[in-house]
């Protein structure tokens, strides 16, 4: 399936009106689960399916390690996680395992202004349509980007935590910016993978900041080339 779609639409200004092409975003459903259940339902845009199951089952408690991952197939309708249903009945988390995260990390303006400038490169789908969220994961030990589109930034979120996953990346040592608001969903899924900043294009929502005072996370918002907001200083010193 295509990320984007042409259709034909109606065009109407103040002077006249036509028709003309138009680009849409395309939305499919990918079921996540094992042999014996369901672990989730997400929408999201085409692509990056296998990333998506890995990051989603590590985001959301459903596997406790980050450091080592599990298979997945991609079928027609799903993605299959090949899990031990035993490993997930023991080792299944909640809010009560996490505690707040710690970091060696010291970043500056300059290293949120390369990490802009790569988004805008890579950033396909935005350019041709609107409505589509951007995230990117910095391996901060390796120099390595892990970047990924979808109209769900949740599942763009995902996607990046996955590809991290499948590469090795050590969480701790690494930080996410992304291109909406930062929910308490997003502050949630960094929280389980131990990822101690959070940045991003937009702002935050007042839960957003809430779970980032909890657990120590760093969080900017209304970045810029040239400036940013710290709502709360966290984990990662910043200069």
């Amino acid at each position: 399936m295509k990320s984007i779609n042409e259709i034909r639409v109606r065009r109407y200004t103040e002077e006249s009106n036509h028709d003309e092409k138009g680009l849409i975003a395309s939305e499919q459903i990918v079921e996540i689960r094992t042999s014996e259940r369901q672990l989730g339902v997400l929408k999201t845009s085409p692509g990056l399916e296998e990333y998506l199951a890995l990051g989603f089952i590590l985001s959301m408690g459903y596997w406790p390690y980050s450091n080592k991952y599990p298979e997945v197939i991609r079928q027609e309708e799903y993605v299959l996680v090949i899990i031990d249903e035993a490993s997930i009945e023991d080792h299944i988390r909640d809010r009560d395992d996490i505690f707040p995260l710690e970091s060696e990390l010291f970043l500056r303006l300059e290293d949120f202004q390369k990490q802009l400038g790569y988004i805008s490169e890579q950033a396909e789908l935005s350019s041709e349509t609107t409505g589509i969220h951007s995230a990117l994961l910095i391996d901060t030990l390796e120099h390595k980007q892990y970047f990924a589109e979808d109209f769900s930034q949740s599942a763009a979120v995902d996607k990046v935590i996955g590809m991290g996953l499948a590469n090795g990346i050590h969480f701790p040592a690494s930080y996410l910016l992304v291109t909406d608001l930062i929910t308490q969903d997003i502050a949630e899924k960094c929280i389980w993978v131990e990822i101690p900043l959070i940045a991003s294009s937009s702002s935050s929502t007042d839960r957003g900041i809430l779970t980032a005072e909890t657990f120590n996370i760093t969080l900017i918002g209304n970045l810029t080339v040239d400036s940013f907001s710290v709502y709360h200083e966290g984990a990662v010193k910043i200069e």
